[in-house]
Order: structure tokens, then sequence, then C-alpha cells
């Protein structure tokens, strides 16, 4: 579906600046009278069910350079337009174009039809010829050079047309034409149709004369540079020739067109780009219909309100309800498989019956569509709007969803030990994922089961396999009494099990779990222990030792004449429970980390633009993990080949993401913290 979509929409607008075929122009009977751009937000329709703006300023985007990272990659980055459009965008497109362009999503009005058989979906097709790309120009004239230089690389003349006094050139997209049975590997052409087979048909295999090897595809040979002067397109691909780069340089080669078309149309203040006439036209109805504007929307008025608005390299909207409304793609839905039949004995007898089953046709998957969980959830929730800029750590990425009503008992909630439990993880760690009150969050997802029967099969699952692995009910004895904060995390041990099994393996993996109810906490555990024990057959000793005058809980087994311990379970406080890979990590833990995470200034830098009280992290100490792989596939890390790579993944210090909630909106935030730019 993305490769569809990107073929359909995007390649064609992109193609479009570089002066590709297969477009529609639509201009005012007077082009002079493009005025200067006004706010894109006052040209879209309130109603508009998606928008995204990028902001255009050099300036904004050059300062990606006080990274490392972006410093490193400027000159690939520098050169991808010329080398995919054909064109130099500083020369061509930058003299004219605004400071913010808007990729727009209009809304789905359901009188469109597909009338494109090659599309396995027809969601696909529908859903991008309602995109438009409408961007601010400020300088008409540059503006009337480029489309004059645009429609005089046309070798065939525009058809024209009006649309409510509106002057329409276009180039139709030409639809390949099958494939002549004697040429079928001609340039351009599609191969008929597939016909289905019948229950009377009966597929033959060919011979080994007819099989013959095929030639690689324009997409595959677009992977190898070395190839890539001698693309053609092949099969049902027809060839694009790119205009030279002006003022010459590097030649393009010719590249797959797009089958979809491109239309233009110069409105006053702007250039409109779509892949069909449609939403361009759904534009100009709503302008000339003097319909709310996007900025009177009081839910845009709140992306816009936002204090990252005017920075951000990109921010996006959308309407819920509005996007729920366009044809989404199916999905399978899971379901149990009827029981197989009891095996004859007698092969001779159970064959026929599996011959007879293979010749059925199979039965019609169930299938769901994307649409059954918009429409659930455009009932609590209104729009979804998301930001990503630069602060001096990295860049920053914040996507919020809002409530329909405020709902203040999902807020969250700051108390008087919140955050306690990155005191009881390392500094050292290399990852680490927290949250809180699990007991609530499995029955959220219970509560979501209720209205989506699709997902009861995995539920069954979680419960079936908690049960076979601890012998233990997960509703009636686990999760009770998990109602605090707790941690997964990965950190630095090499007196564990993993550094057993392997010298490098320096590895050792915690829980930290907090509780209100810790005899419940107790009892489970005594219980599991029971269990592992009973399964082992004698092989496994639970043991209990202490640490630092703390008692420990060790499973451990006999090696080599002494007792390895490679579970181990621990209170460090009254309500806070640590288990780990053994005793040796649990030293590393017991009864608190000589430096805790909380006090790390990678995870400091990580998580202090995040918001508070939240839901948790989610952590990766980059510079800390990328040593541990290093020296674990050692002689490798350091071959030759591998220096760029690792030089790169040098330039990423941390990853880092939080949820957080208040009684308005539910809020993800994720922060890049990059390496600054090394002074020459």
């Amino acid at each position: 579906m993305e490769r569809t979509l990107l073929h359909r929409f995007a390649l064609p607008l992109l193609a479009l600046l570089a002066t590709s075929p297969s477009y529609v122009i639509a201009q005012p009977s007077s082009p002079s009278n493009v005025a200067k751009s006004s706010s894109l937000t006052t040209t879209l329709p309130a109603n508009v069910a998606g928008v995204v703006f990028v902001n255009t300023n050099t300036e904004a985007w050059t300062t990606l350079t006080q990274f490392q990272l972006f410093s490193q990659a400027g000159p690939f980055l520098a050169g991808l337009p010329a080398l995919f459009l054909g064109l130099d965008l500083t020369t061509d497109v930058k003299p004219w174009l605004g400071e913010r362009v808007a990729i727009a999503l209009m809304p789905f009005t359901g009188s469109e039809k597909n009338s494109d058989d090659r599309l396995e979906n027809s969601s696909e097709l529908l859903n991008a010829n309602h995109a438009l790309l409408l961007a601010p120009v400020k300088d008409t004239q540059l503006l009337n050079a480029f489309l004059t230089k645009l429609k005089a690389s046309r070798s065939q003349p525009p058809i024209e047309r009006q649309y409510k006094g509106v002057t329409v050139w276009e180039w139709p997209a030409e639809k390949p034409a099958q494939c002549d049975s004697a040429s079928p590997n001609q340039p351009g052409c599609e191969s008929a149709p597939e016909t289905e087979l019948g229950p009377e048909t009966t597929p033959q295999a060919p011979s080994e004369e007819e099989i013959q090897p095929t030639e690689p595809t324009t997409q595959t040979s677009i992977g190898k540079p070395q190839a890539f002067s001698k693309l053609k397109a092949v099969g049902s691909t027809p060839t694009l020739p790119l205009p030279p780069i002006p003022g010459g340089g590097l030649s393009i080669p010719s590249i797959p067109s797009p089958q979809a078309g491109l239309a233009i149309a110069v409105l006053p203040g702007y250039l409109v780009t779509a892949t069909t006439p449609g939403p361009i036209e759904q534009l100009i109805d709503a302008r000339r219909s003097k319909s709310p504007a996007l900025a009177a929307n009081p839910q845009f008025q709140r992306t816009m309100q936002h204090p990252q608005f005017q920075r951000s390299l990109l921010v996006a909207y959308g309407n819920i309800a509005e996007i729920a409304r366009f044809p989404q793609p199916q999905f399978p839905i899971p379901t149990t498989p009827p029981p197989e039949e009891p095996t004859s004995p007698q092969p001779q007898t159970s064959l026929p019956r599996k011959l007879k089953a293979a010749s059925q046709p199979p039965s019609p998957v169930p299938m769901e569509s994307l649409t059954v969980g918009l429409e659930r959830l455009a009932q609590d929730y209104s729009t979804v709007d998301g930001y990503v800029w630069l602060q001096p750590e990295g860049i920053h990425t914040q996507i919020s969803t809002y409530y329909k009503t405020p709902q203040p008992t999902k807020a969250d909630v700051l108390t008087p030990n919140a955050e306690q439990i990155l005191t009881r993880m390392p500094g050292a760690t290399y990852l680490a994922s927290t949250s809180r009150n699990l007991k609530q969050q499995w029955q959220s997802f219970v509560d979501i089961t209720q209205a989506e029967p699709t997902l009861q099969p995995a539920l069954q699952v979680v419960r079936d396999g908690i049960r076979t692995l601890s012998g233990l009910d997960l509703e009636r004895d686990w999760l009770p009494w998990m109602d605090g904060e707790y941690a997964a995390f990965l950190f630095p041990d090499n007196q564990g099990p993993f550094s057993r099994l392997y010298p490098n393996l320096d590895l050792g993996l915690g829980l930290v779990m907090q509780t209100s109810d810790r005899p419940a906490a107790e009892a489970a555990l005594t219980k599991f222990d029971q269990f592992i024990k009973s399964q082992s057959g004698g092989a496994l000793n639970i043991a209990t030792r202490s640490i630092q005058g703390q008692p420990v809980t060790s499973w451990e087994f006999a090696e080599a004449g002494d007792r390895q311990s490679f579970f181990a379970h621990s209170w460090v406080d009254q309500d806070t429970l640590v288990i780990t890979t053994g005793l040796g990590p649990m030293k590393a833990l017991n009864p608190k980390p000589y430096l805790p995470l909380n006090q790390n200034r990678t995870f400091k830098t990580a998580t202090d633009s995040f918001s508070r009280p939240n839901q948790g992290y989610f952590y990766t100490n980059m510079g800390a993990s990328l040593s541990f792989i290093y020296g674990l596939f050692q002689p490798y890390s350091n071959a030759p080949e591998t220096r760029e790579v690792k030089r790169w993944l040098g330039t990423v210090y941390s990853i880092s993401a939080s949820n957080s909630a208040t009684p308005e909106k539910q809020q993800f935030d994720s922060l890049l913290v990059l390496a600054p730019t090394r002074k020459p």
C-alpha cells in the first residue's frame, strides 16, 4: 500500500517540479493577478481531513547542521534533489516559494468512483486523489517563468478546458498499453490481465524451454548505483525522460513514470498541485462558496496556539471523524482453525480425503476494515496534531490526541513517590521502560477487547501462556497487587548467567515493581517458587541468601560442583520488589544502585524536557548500548567496513519517549539527543 501511494501521490508531486509529464495545469484567466501569499490556514477549508505543514525556510533547516549527524549527511542530502528530480531546487523553485507549504487531505465526498482496475484496494486511489500540495508564492514573475518552462518542455500540446472560469491545461496520464504476444518485453506495455481459474481449469506446468530468466526490474536496478546510468524501464512501467539539470551538470537517466496524473492550479497567492483535478476543484469550490476556513476552526486554533507551532519543521493536524470517512484497507480477522479430522491409520484412505480438500476452493477469510477502528476512536477523540522541532539537545517530536469532552479521571496525577522507581535502576542502564499500574492497564485492554472481538484470541493466548509458565492465574494471582510503578531494564553485569554462557555477554535483566499489597505479592511469589521447583524434577534449588543484610530468594542449580544462581527476587523496601537474573546482578541493585538512573546526566538530558506528571519513560543510552554491542561482536565490529557505520551511530547519544495525559488530551513525546557538530 505504501509503495502504491508513493508512486501515485508523493512521486508525482516531486516529478512536477522536475517538469514531468502527466499533469494538469489550472490558471486564472489573468495570471498577473496572483497576489502575495496569505496564510495557508485561511485558504484551506475548516473541515479538511488532515494537513501537514512543512517549513521551507532555509535557515530553519540549516540549523540541523548544528548536530554532527546532519553535518556529515549534508553533502549527500543536498545532492538528492538533483539526483532524483533532475533540477536545481535552489534555482527553479526556491526563488518563488514561500516559507511554508501544506500537504492537505481534502474532505471525502463519497461520490468518487475508482476506474483503475490495477489497484488491489480501491481505497488507495481514492485516498490519494483527495490530497493536494498548497505552496505560497512570493514572486509571481519567477513562478510564471517556471510554468512557461514547464509547458515548453512538453512534446504534446495540452488539452484546454474551463472550470468555473479557470483555464485548465491537461496532459492526461497514459495508461500502459497491453503487450503484444509477439513482443511481450516491449518497454511501456503491461501484460494482459490474468484470467481466474475455474473449477474445471487444470493448470499445466511449463516446460523447461518455456522458463526463461526475467530481466531485473527498474526498482531493483535502482538499488545498484554502478548500474544507475544504464537504467531502463521494463514490464508495465513506462519511461519518463527528465530534462537536464539547469546549467548542465549531472545527466539524469529515465526513471519510471507514475501512472497517476498530476494537477496544478495557480490561485491568487498559491500554487496548488495534486494527482487529479478533484481536490483542486474542491478547494476552488470552498473558496468560491465562502465556507469557513481552517483558521476559523476552534480545534485547529488549538493547534496553532501551541508554543512550537511557528518554529516547528513539521506540523500535522488531523480530524479523526473526517479521516474515518475515507475507505480504508482491509485486514484479515484472526480466527481459530477448525479441528483436524482424525488421521486414518491406512494411508490409502487418508490420501483421497486430502486430495478432495485440496481441490475445494479456500473459505473466504473474514476481513475487518481500519475504518471500524477509526470510527471507534472518533467516538471519544476529536483531533490529533503533531510537531517536530529542534532544541539544543536534539530533535523533539510531540503528538497529541484530544478528547471530545474533558476526561479528568484519565489525567495523570503527581504523587509523593512519583518516579521513585528510577532510583532503583543503575545509571549505566542500557535500556529501560517504565510505567505504572499494570493492573489498570490490563483492565483497559480487556475493555477494548469487549468492543473489538478480533482481539479476543490474543487475550486468551496471554492468559493461557501465563498459567502455563507460572502455574498461576494472571487475573487472580498476579495483577491484583501490581498497582504501582514498574520498570523493566537492561544493565551491564558480568556476574550473571549470561556472562557464563558467553564471555562478552555482560548483561543483566531487571524488573522493579511497586505495590500497595505486599502480602498478596509474597503469596504469589511463594506459589511461583514452588511451582518452578516442582517442574524442575529436583534439579532446581530455591534458597534464601543475604545481600548486605537483605534476604534474597535465589533459584540455583548445580554446575561443576557449585551452585549457580540464575534468578533472584528481593524486597528492597516495604513496597518495592526487585527481580533480576541471579544473585550477581542483584548485588548491583540491592539495596540501591551506586549511582541511580535519575542522577545520570545522559538520562536527565533525555527526559528533562518531557511533561510531568507522566505515565513513564522509554530510554536507550545509545553510547553504552553500542559499546556493549561492539564488544559482543568483536573482532567483526572493528572491521574496516563497519567504521563508517560506527561513526554515524556514534552521533546519537540517546533515544527517549514518554506518555502523559491531561483532562483534555493524551500526549506522546520523543527526543533524539544528538552530538553537536565538532569544530574543525
